[in-house]
């Protein structure tokens, strides 16, 4: 990387501000998505995520922005062919970007048929993530969602079970987001959980490891990293190719607060050239 950013950090932040641990309001969430798309730090912003449940309200406060749809582990089929497909006249406004959905085999007929419609993401926990069923969700052109943390410290992944996960979809092909507990660049530990957090820019990183053919144990030594200086030296050190191959590999992640990882970059002097945070 010849500079800051160079396309490392483009759309990698999705809103999830209406989700834990923010759990901002609705109708404060939709303009301030909309002052970010105006902000100098537009480019670095990916879609609003928003629960199907809330789709009405989305609506009415009049949301023109691109949308990621996610659905509960109990969702029923009909609920997600609604929106892919457009037949609730209340969301006929809506830019659906994609959907996110928790894979189950019941599903995959409608997902592997959503496809043509729209993105989707099959959520998928680690443990549950095989070589095959990598290969499988990549070849129907499904992408992959993984959960990164949550308010349990049962639902932040190690290091070793993260790096199982990006090796396996790397192997497969198989682009990813990540959702919770990456708000900050580094790993580190939550003092007031006491939660241990992966940072975006180890998983910037380690995936670029994971291309560039390293095993689960390397790709692990670097999601463990702590060191600010090593982590923003092996970012800096990534080529445009290497940039457009991690990007096209880890697409994005969601997050309550997109002012926290921008403060992150603009600590380590990683912001665009002409922005500050």
């Amino acid at each position: 990387m010849t500079g800051p950013h160079h396309g490392l950090f483009d759309g990698l932040y999705d809103d999830a501000a209406i989700f834990p641990p923010g759990n901002g309001p609705l109708d404060e969430a939709v303009p301030a998505h909309r002052a970010w798309l105006r902000s100098p730090y537009a480019g670095l912003v990916g879609v609003f995520v928003c629960a199907a449940a809330r789709l009405d309200e989305l609506v009415a406060l009049g949301a023109d922005f691109p949308v990621s749809v996610t659905y509960p582990p109990a969702v029923e089929a009909p609920g997600v062919e609604e929106a892919v497909y457009g037949r609730h006249e209340t969301h006929e406004t809506l830019d659906i970007a994609s959907v996110e959905v928790p894979f189950a085999e019941d599903r995959w007929d409608l997902l592997a048929a959503a496809v043509r419609r729209t993105r989707v993401f099959a959520e998928v926990a680690l443990g549950d993530l095989t070589p095959a069923l990598a290969e499988r969700l990549g070849g129907a052109g499904m992408l992959l969602k993984v959960r990164t943390g949550g308010a349990e410290a049962s639902m932040f992944p190690t290091a070793a079970a993260l790096a199982g996960g990006i090796t396996t979809a790397v192997a497969a092909g198989l682009p990813f987001k990540l959702t919770a507990g990456l708000h900050n660049l580094l790993r580190h530990r939550d003092p007031a959980t006491g939660f241990e957090h992966h940072g975006f820019g180890n998983v910037l990183a380690a995936t670029a490891s994971a291309l560039g053919g390293a095993g689960a144990d390397e790709v692990a030594r670097v999601l463990d990293t702590t060191d600010a200086d090593t982590v923003a030296g092996l970012l800096r050190g990534l080529s445009a190719t290497e940039i457009g191959a991690v990007r096209r590999q880890f697409l994005s992640f969601g997050t309550c607060s997109i002012q926290e990882p921008l403060d992150d970059l603009a600590a380590l002097g990683l912001l665009p050239a002409g922005a500050d945070a």
